[in-house]
């Protein structure tokens, strides 16, 4: 055969480093797997690398994988040089993996997959021992169990432990050389673990591959060392997942020698639907050109996962029809037996209607009910609007009740006892909501000349914008030094606010501990800054409450902790409106 010149680097790794002499060498070995993929059991796991996660009790999970490899076993003249590549034993290699999970519990998960070739081609005329492709040909089923030790779906750390294994289905097809599959059991135990850092999870994979010793065309085909490393991200309510992954195998007997340790890199992406169907795709290529790591790989799975449950609706059951009862003369629901008034209906307004008797004036305030505004609530008699028969509490409709109103008919804010409050600079901005009291200003600019972010609601500070800060630091950054300025120029001009409490709060992931640290950390450097731009530090007062006080509980988007992440001012125990990181602001 015409020899190929090849001049690449390693990143450019095609497949196995084969050494043409001696033939008695290559014609060792009988049948062997060339394919190094494996599907991953969980549809929301990498396509190689797999998570610590288990799906929920009873799930079910069914795919076709499609994947296809170029070059994965080749020959080299010279073992070790990529330009000496002579001959392609397998050029093409593509496989459909049938593959089938159902998790038992939770924290169990059972998987079956059955590989079948569809296509095997390689070059005519190989030297002599060398076997070619032998085109379409079973693979080896394999049988798999995972077990989930530590997490669960929402946690940040979650571990496992896998088993698969594989039996030598493929020589029920061929007894002879071939490469889809091996002579011989194989079982594979894996530890699988991932962190959960928001939107990503970063899962590790480290096991081993035991099965019978051999050397096949040369390269020893034994016990090896597993592993394997992704990064997995979900977006769009994960909806859609990207991957990145890198994975490989090293035969213990010749540790790290190039033709025995296969690496490849692979990225792709998932979409799912709410009906369970998903579809994925990916590429990837061998980095090492060890036994079966192919020049390029591409990837096509198809599948349906069992979608979370629902929760069904409570149905109400329908009242049964009250049973016919004795006479009721005057026709208003009461049996005579049980009417204190049988020849008066009841007026029916739910106002005393169990006793059969009609109430003309219910709050018995001298106005008739039909007349009444509020015939359930007797007016007050304080010479202010008294004949429509509604109370009026709170005359000036100011928010204050007349009870505590210093001024009933005029109104005016709660602070000021229900009278109108001075306004000392004239801009018709009230002193107790004027950002700048003895500065003329604007409504708009809440009565000052500049701008404002914070605005005075009575005991309220409402801050406009929000505080942000460095991801997991308690460093404040510099587009929030404006609104914190305004909030001390505000304290500044008001004296009579004598006590505010900044408040910290986190989302429930992570460490509990930490995140109240962080909190409390955060809070105090908001005081910091405070006192630093002139606030009296004995009107301040910084409190750090981690994840025990969410305005989302039981939170599980991304959206709900960001929500739950924050920090609040509370002025004499009033609170503003939340003032935390906003979506691109992610902490713990």
């Amino acid at each position: 055969m015409t020899k190929k010149a090849f001049d690449k680097t390693f990143l450019r790794s095609a497949a196995a480093c084969l050494l043409l002499s001696p033939t008695a060498a290559l014609a060792q070995g009988g049948a062997t797997a060339v394919d190094t993929y494996s599907p991953s059991a969980r549809a929301r796991d990498g396509f190689q690398v797999g998570t610590a996660d288990v799906d929920r009790d009873g799930a079910l999970h069914g795919a076709l994988v499609f994947d296809y490899a170029n070059d994965p076993l080749v020959l080299e003249n010279d073992q070790g040089s990529a330009s000496s590549e002579s001959a392609q034993v397998v050029g093409h290699h593509f496989v459909m993996h049938a593959l089938f999970s159902y998790a038992l519990v939770d924290r169990l998960q059972l998987t079956v997959s059955l590989p079948v070739g569809l296509v095997q081609r390689g070059d005519d005329g190989l030297p002599a021992g060398v076997a070619g492709a032998d085109g379409l040909g079973l693979g080896d089923a394999f049988l798999g169990a995972r077990a989930r030790l530590l997490g669960d779906a929402e946690a940040r750390f979650s571990l496992a432990v896998q088993a698969n294994v594989a039996f030598p289905t493929a020589r029920l097809a061929d007894d002879g050389q071939h490469y889809h599959g091996d002579e011989s059991v194989v079982v594979s135990p894996t530890v699988l673990a991932h962190v959960n850092i928001g939107i990503l999870k970063v899962a590790v994979n480290v096991g081993a591959r035991i099965r019978r010793d051999q050397t096949f065309l040369g390269v020893a085909r034994g016990d090896e060392l597993t592993y394997g490393v992704a990064g997995i991200l979900g977006f769009r309510d994960d909806s859609i997942q990207v991957s990145g992954e890198l994975y490989g195998s090293s035969a213990f007997a010749d540790f790290a020698e190039r033709e025995s340790t296969p690496f490849e890199g692979l990225a792709g992406a998932k979409w799912f639907h709410d009906s369970g169907l998903y579809v994925g795709g990916g590429l990837g290529m061998g980095f090492v050109r060890g036994f079966g790591s192919p020049d390029l790989r591409a990837l096509l799975s198809v599948g349906f996962a069992s979608p979370a449950e629902v929760e069904a609706p409570v149905v109400e059951p329908e009242p049964e029809p009250e049973p016919a009862g004795p006479v009721d003369s005057d026709g208003d629901g009461l049996l005579d037996p049980d009417d204190a008034c049988p020849a008066d209906a009841e007026d029916r307004d739910d106002f005393e209607d169990t006793d059969g008797c009609p109430d003309p004036d219910n709050d018995r305030d001298g106005v008739p009910d039909v007349q009444d505004g509020a015939p359930n609530d007797p007016e007050d008699a304080d010479s202010f609007e008294d004949a429509d028969g509604v109370p009026d509490p709170d005359n000036d409709r100011d928010g204050v009740p007349d009870a505590q109103d210093a001024c009933v008919n005029e109104p005016g804010p709660a602070e000021f006892q229900g009278c109108q409050p001075p306004d000392r600079d004239g801009d018709t901005v009230v002193d107790p909501r004027d950002n700048c009291p003895d500065e003329p200003g604007t409504v708009e600019n809440h009565g000052c000349s500049q701008t404002q972010q914070v605005v005075i609601e009575g005991d309220r500070l409402e801050i406009v914008d929000n505080v942000y800060f460095r991801t997991n630091r308690d460093v404040i950054e510099r587009r929030s030094y404006a609104l914190l300025d305004n909030v001390a120029a505000v304290l500044a001009a008001h004296p009579e606010i004598t006590h505010v409490r900044i408040e910290g709060h986190t989302d429930a992931r992570g460490d509990h501990d930490a995140n109240v640290r962080l909190s409390q950390a955060r809070a105090e450097a908001v005081v910091r800054y405070l006192v630093r731009r002139g606030v009296d530090a004995a009107r301040l007062d910084g409190r750090g409450f981690g994840p025990d006080q969410p305005v989302v509980p039981n939170a599980t988007t991304p959206d709900e902790h960001a929500r739950n992440r924050r920090v609040e001012f509370r002025i004499d125990g009033i609170a503003n409106r939340a003032s935390g990181p906003s979506g691109d602001t992610v902490d713990r």
